[in-house]
């Protein structure tokens, strides 16, 4: 059985609020259209789902990264985020695409999968991310870009957006949860 939730919070926030229902704003700087249904994260920034803890999933988004300046510019979502721990999905300015799997943030992210591709300035790209288990998969604009296995996979975590030395915006369409 499968159950669907629709990310509705997000047409709740008028621009200008200093809060995104349904999200905490951990660092940084954030705002939402609610008219175009984006986030959008500036410099340096970091954002947490209010959402329950997510195990395995499909997840349609798109995201546009509207600032190359800086040569390690970064826009991401993070999941199974608990604490420290978390895996992300990291677009690494301007073509490099990455799966991150964090345990502390001392001893640092380690790749489990990357992948060259053109990440073009200010252009929508859709996503499609699936997690099960340790198997994590990515299309990125329509093709199977990015996949890895992770033997020691990361328990059940919230949601996370992150930008670095950026400005890049986030549309999070439909979540599925996959029942066990």
């Amino acid at each position: 059985m499968r159950r669907f939730i629709i990310l509705a919070a997000f047409v709740c926030l008028a621009a200008g609020d200093d809060e995104i229902p349904g999200w905490k704003i951990s660092t940084g700087q954030w705002s939402y259209d609610a008219k175009k249904e984006e986030i959008k994260g500036e410099g340096t920034a970091n954002a947490e789902s209010k959402t329950f803890p997510l195990g395995d999933f499909d997840m349609d988004f798109r995201f546009c990264i509207d600032d190359y300046s800086d040569p390690h510019n970064m826009a991401g979502i993070s999941f199974r985020v608990a604490g420290e721990s978390r895996y992300k999905l990291s677009f690494r300015c301007p073509n490099l695409v990455t799966f991150d799997k964090t345990i502390t943030v001392a001893a640092g992210p380690k790749i489990l999968a990357s992948q060259s591709m053109t990440i073009p300035k200010g252009k929508w790209i859709p996503v499609q991310l699936t997690a099960r288990r340790g198997n994590l998969q990515a299309k990125i604009g329509g093709k199977i870009t990015l996949k890895a296995a992770d033997p020691d996979p990361l328990p059940p975590g919230v949601l996370a957006l992150s930008v670095f030395n950026t400005t890049a915006r986030f549309i999070v369409k439909q979540i599925k949860v996959k029942d066990k």
